[in-house]
């Protein structure tokens, strides 16, 4: 609990210790360490012998204690500092934020230390701040209302196409936007000849679709027939994903060797079943008009608890200490990353401690504000008592473990705290929306519905260029969910 500040050990050589490495999934590894003995009583002797050219105790000149005397005294200092420290925090019923820091020499502590004797000594660390509002009535927000847009609907019917369409081979014309091409690729890149990593294969499909590979390669397959030859260059993005590829030229050697084109189904009911639990059209019309008319409905009410919020926390008062911010960018960073999955997972190579520090620069007024806004909530919550049903939450937390498709166990004390806290954050944002105003504006958003428009589909079906900049089999990528 308290970090001691002493002096560590003194580095063993790597050549004395016995190390076992053994992999793990999500690149993760177990070393099994083995210390030799001769290496583990230097770490001793030397710890040891510091204390004894440093440590006075009465009765005895500097330098003198006799060490098993020593070894006691220090083993008894922190026990008794441990459970000093435990009982305060649990006296006051303190809140602290990571480990609490020893300011007292650790060596002059021990001079000090006289069994039966009080002892003082001081510790500091951060603690949890009690955030306090100047008022949260009265307040007055402005927001933009949510409309529901029919147009979506003929989107949404056209997204569900793209999902169930099919390539066909032709052969009578040139490759086109929207086509499917089997390709023969060897890639390079321009400046040393070095092969690209992943870039050659002797058969990938690549749908072709501009913004899902590096710009200039679809546009340089449009036009091939099969048969033809072709050698694109490219330049690949600043903001490529490895690193060592950004800015550099791409040269790819390309022979189409097979041409297929889109086909859509029909919109009849034979469609509605196929894609829906509906057996007419007319009825999955129906279902997802609805669909998008609730979707306006709670993105207007989303809008005015945003607007609301933040004119609560503009009435927050409170001191966040520096731990805090970088314990919520450091949530922010792993949410983050779960979000882009095990395809991703080279980023734990890539985010250096270096790259971390930047980030955390360039994220902390977002995780500030962020703290801001809960602490906000927070202090909300405890001014007007809200609380939520432990059955409530039980029931919430049933229904996510049966959504979790995660791999890995499940910190059920932390999953319960999570949904603990949304759910009175929900009812918070009620009650600051039934106890204060908003005025909606005349300028409506459009509607944010849960599927993307027919671009953006056909765009999420396209394979992506990989992270080595060279197209990949796409024979995994077609949608088939309903």
């Amino acid at each position: 609990m308290i970090q001691l500040r002493r002096d560590p050990f003194p580095s063993m050589a790597t050549t004395a210790l016995q190390v076992k490495a053994s992999p793990r999934p999500n690149s993760r590894v177990v070393l099994e360490v083995e210390v030799p003995g001769d290496c583990s009583k230097a770490a001793y002797d030397a710890t040891v012998n510091k204390l004894c050219r440093t440590v006075k105790l009465p009765g005895f000149r500097k330098g003198r204690v006799p060490r098993p005397l020593l070894i006691q005294r220090a083993t008894a200092l922190e026990d008794l500092m441990e459970d000093a420290v435990r009982d305060a925090i649990r006296r006051d019923d303190l809140h602290l934020i990571g480990q609490p820091v020893l300011k007292d020499a650790f060596d002059d502590l021990l001079g000090r230390f006289r069994p039966g004797e009080s002892l003082s000594f001081s510790l500091e660390s951060d603690v949890r701040p009690t955030p306090r509002l100047k008022r949260y009535t009265g307040l007055t927000a402005r927001a933009d209302s949510v409309t529901y847009d029919p147009a979506r609907l003929d989107d949404l019917l056209e997204r569900r196409r793209l999902r169930l369409s099919t390539f066909v081979p032709v052969e009578d014309r040139a490759a086109a936007i929207d086509d499917m091409v089997v390709l023969k690729c060897e890639a390079h890149y321009s400046d040393d000849g070095s092969a690209i990593e992943g870039g050659s294969s002797d058969s990938v499909e690549v749908i072709l679709i501009r913004d899902k590979s590096i710009p200039g390669f679809v546009d340089g397959v449009v036009g091939m027939k099969p048969g033809d030859s072709r050698t694109v260059e490219c330049t690949i993005p600043a903001d490529h994903g490895d690193e060592e590829a950004r800015g550099r030229k791409a040269v790819f050697q390309l022979e189409l060797l097979e041409l297929k084109s889109r086909e859509l189904p029909t919109l009849d009911d034979a469609f509605a079943r196929q894609c829906s639990d509906q057996e007419t059209l007319a009825a999955l019309r129906q279902e997802l008009e609805q669909q998008l008319k609730d979707e306006a409905e709670q993105g207007t009410i989303d809008q005015r608890h945003e607007a609301l919020l933040e004119a609560l926390t503009a009435e927050l008062e409170v001191e966040i200490p520096e731990v805090m911010v970088r314990q919520e960018f450091s949530r922010m960073l792993q949410e983050t990353v779960a979000e882009l999955g095990p395809q991703d997972m080279d980023l734990r190579k890539v985010l250096t401690d270096e790259k971390v520090e930047h980030l955390f620069e360039t994220g902390r007024p977002e995780a500030v504000e962020q703290l801001r806004h809960r602490l906000a909530l927070q202090a909300l919550i405890t001014a007007e008592g809200i609380s939520v049903d432990d059955d409530d939450v039980e029931e919430k937390v049933r229904q996510a473990l049966e959504t979790f498709t995660g791999s890995g166990d499940v910190d059920m004390e932390k999953l319960r705290e999570r949904v603990r806290e949304d759910m009175l954050n929900a009812k918070a944002l009620t009650w600051l929306d039934e106890n204060n105003s908003v005025q909606m504006s005349d300028a409506a958003l459009e509607n944010p519905s849960a599927e993307a428009p027919p671009a953006m589909a056909a765009a999420a079906e396209a394979p992506q260029v990989s992270a080595e900049t060279a197209p990949h089999d796409s024979s995994d990528d077609q949608d088939s969910t309903r």
